[in-house]
């Protein structure tokens, strides 16, 4: 039982609590851990990596067609995309037990500081650029294959790079063009320096429309983004199939995903 001076002295304690000292804690530091800026899951037998190359920030309201833009950025806005939505940039690592084949090579150093992320990124899922046997590009726009070459130099030097056959005569022979835009002019610019250390050094085949690309990868023909844009298919033992679709931009106000 508490007698009447103990209650006074815990009231007398309780008023001058305001008075004490605090007992200080640490801050916890800042954390250094980024994204890791992969993901990866099996498919069938394989292992899939999805990896990230980053975003490239794009004016939609002038890519998509068939609606006033005044319409396009109304939807955009009900969705906080703002008037230049960042869109992924991505590529995906399949590991088959026996190769690694990397499809598509992100942008490399073309498309500013919110991209040319891959090679950090497939270092972080645990591999290493020199480990890949095969590049096959779904296409020749460059955050798809700007990060095949930076400043020159072949980034996987044991790769063979894999495209169609349409694309190759397109963007390295030029069949069929004629009169160029500035924009154009670079566009052929950057596919050339991407595939010139690998052409030099006989390492870039060409696959047939609808092909096989390499031991369970087929490829389905998607030409209109590219002369040559194809979509990968994975093909599980099971029957099922995975298809890396590539980035074709649909021309109807969906959100575009680069596969």
């Amino acid at each position: 039982m508490t007698t009447r001076r103990q209650a006074l002295g815990l009231l007398a304690a309780a008023a001058l609590l305001p008075l004490a000292p605090r007992i200080a804690f640490s801050a916890a530091p800042l954390s250094t851990v980024a994204n890791a800026g992969y993901y990866r899951f099996r498919f069938g037998k394989f292992e899939v990596t999805a990896l990230s190359d980053g975003t490239l920030a794009l004016p939609m309201t002038k890519i998509y067609q068939n609606e006033p833009e005044g319409e396009l950025q109304r939807r955009l806005d009900e969705n906080f995309l703002g008037k230049e939505p960042h869109l992924s940039i991505n590529a995906y690592l399949v590991n088959d037990g026996e190769r690694l084949v990397l499809i598509d090579a992100g942008s490399g150093s073309l498309l500013g500081i919110a991209a040319g992320k891959l090679l950090r990124h497939l270092t972080a899922s645990g591999y290493r650029a020199d480990q890949v046997d095969a590049v096959i590009l779904t296409h020749v726009h460059a955050d798809h294959s700007g990060g095949l070459t930076i400043d020159g130099k072949a980034q996987f030097p044991n790769a063979e790079i894999h495209l169609a056959e349409r694309e190759y005569r397109y963007w390295i022979e030029r069949e069929g063009v004629t009169a160029l835009t500035e924009a154009q002019k670079t566009d052929f610019q950057r596919a050339h320096d991407a595939l010139a250390p690998y052409i030099a050094a006989g390492k870039v085949k060409r696959f047939a429309d609808d092909a096989d690309v390499l031991p369970n990868l087929g490829s389905t023909l998607r030409a209109g983004h590219t002369p040559g844009h194809s979509a990968i298919v994975l093909k599980a033992d099971n029957g099922q199939r995975l298809v890396f679709w590539g980035g074709r931009h649909s021309r109807r106000l969906h959100p575009v995903r680069h596969a």
